[in-house]
């Protein structure tokens, strides 16, 4: 797993990349706790880049569904940007696409 952050002006900017299973789990959910805690403090979004993860387990789905809850309890606004292929298969199976807000 591969993962940056970075800041724009009102955005909390998270690209993971590679496999999101649950041997990265515990470090992407460190990454995207802290960007919310960020987003928190300086009134910013969340958004997180899938667009180059190869490979989404259920422990990625439930990264996705804690960070949400987390922003959501939070007041912060939380996205997803899912790009084609397999995360976004993984939701539609799932049946979480409409959960997330979703950007391009």
């Amino acid at each position: 797993m591969t993962m940056s952050e970075q800041r724009r002006a009102d955005v909390e900017f998270v690209r993971l990349a590679d496999e999101l299973d649950c041997a990265s789990l515990p470090a992407a959910l460190r990454v995207i706790t802290c960007s919310i805690q960020q987003a928190i403090a300086f009134e910013r979004v969340v958004v997180v880049d899938l667009c180059d993860v190869t490979f989404l387990d259920s422990a990625g789905i439930t990264l996705l569904l804690v960070g949400q809850k987390q922003a959501s309890q939070a007041g912060v606004s939380f996205h997803v940007r899912l790009g084609a292929g397999p995360v976004r298969d993984a939701l539609a199976v799932a049946g979480l696409l409409g959960y997330f807000e979703l950007v391009e």
